[in-house]
C-alpha cells in the first residue's frame, strides 16, 4: 500500500469514527431529553394529584367503553326485525 492510499485510508476512517460518534451523541441527548420528559410528569404531578390523575384516565376509558356498548346495543337493535 502506498503512503497515498495509506493516507487516504486514515481519513476515510477517521470520518466514519467521527460520524459513529455524531450518531452517538445524538442518541444519548435524545435518551436523555426523554428520561427528562419521564421525570417532568413525575415532578409536576405529586403523589396526591398523581392518584386523582390516573383516576380520571380510567373514568374517560370507561365512558367510552359503555358509549361503544351502547352504541354496539343501538346497532344491533336497528338490525334485528320487529317482533
Amino acid at each position: 500500500m502506498t503512503v497515498m492510499h495509506r493516507l487516504r485510508y486514515e481519513a476515510q476512517e477517521k470520518e466514519k469514527e467521527a460520524k459513529r460518534q455524531q450518531q452517538l451523541d445524538r442518541k444519548l441527548a435524545y435518551e436523555a431529553m426523554l428520561r427528562e420528559l419521564d421525570g417532568w410528569e413525575d415532578n409536576l404531578f405529586k403523589e396526591p394529584y398523581r392518584q386523582q390523575m390516573k383516576a380520571m384516565w380510567e373514568v374517560a376509558i370507561i365512558d367510552i367503553s359503555l358509549c361503544f356498548y351502547y352504541l354496539l346495543l343501538l346497532y344491533r337493535k336497528m338490525n334485528s326485525p320487529l317482533s
